[in-house]
């Protein structure tokens, strides 16, 4: 394992040791980590995220040019890395697909819980730093949940490194992306309902919803609790 990556048995979740990593050591870009079982893992706004004989992974970017308008790139980034892993680890039939903002569809029936996060930490006019991570479980066999965090380590540290082309990552997304082409109900913060087609990711990450009337309007990711096929 390279000097890059650290793993840990327990923590409190990855999330805490990449950012403590960034901020008090000048953690590198690639740097990853790799958790076992975490205490306080958490998804997209704040919900708890449990799950048994899970692995935990994460990556840190630091963008060189990346503008802190486009950061819900990092989402699209994360869900990638994701569905590359677990393509490499599982194979095709599995048919992994990106569900924007922050969830993998699967085509069977694996039993696999998969929660992707993007945090970005941003100074003044910049991006300081960007921590994808990605848990996925249950995966029983030590064995196989090294061989999946490794996958992730490899994918989302591609996917990193990308990320001062948001315009090449949206095009990828795309091209793996289920929820575009479907209407959908959109439970939007702090509430409301909005319906619509979903038409596109733009550059910037946001999903465009074509409302019955034709009204075009992006929805970036913090404006959003879930997206569901309507």
């Amino acid at each position: 394992m390279s000097l890059q990556t650290r793993r840990a048995s327990v923590a409190i979740s990855v999330e805490a040791i990449l950012q403590q990593w960034a901020r008090q050591e000048a953690g590198p870009a690639g740097a990853a980590v790799i958790v076992d079982t975490e205490i306080s893992a958490r998804s997209r706004g704040g919900v708890e995220w449990r799950v048994d004989r899970a692995v935990g992974v994460g990556v840190l970017a630091r963008p060189a040019a990346l503008d802190p308008t486009d950061t819900d790139i990092a989402w699209l980034a994360a869900g990638l890395g994701a569905r590359a892993a677990l393509g490499d680890r599982f194979g095709a039939d599995l048919g992994a697909t990106c569900w924007w903002p922050d969830r993998i569809d699967l085509a069977v029936d694996s039993g696999l819980q998969i929660g992707i996060t993007a945090a970005c930490a941003l100074g003044p006019g910049t991006v300081d730093f960007v921590v994808l991570t990605v848990r996925v479980g249950p995966v029983p066999q030590d064995s196989q949940r090294l061989a999946l965090a490794e996958a992730l380590v490899e994918h989302l540290r591609k996917v990193a490194g990308d990320l001062d082309r948001p315009d090449a990552i949206a095009a990828r997304y795309r091209d793996h992306c289920s929820t575009v082409g479907h209407d959908v109900e959109v439970a939007r913060l702090p509430h409301g309902i909005v319906r619509g087609r979903a038409d596109d990711i733009d550059d910037a990450g946001r999903l465009v919803l074509v409302s019955p009337t034709g009204l075009r309007q992006p929805l970036a990711v913090n404006e959003v609790s879930t997206v569901t096929r309507h």
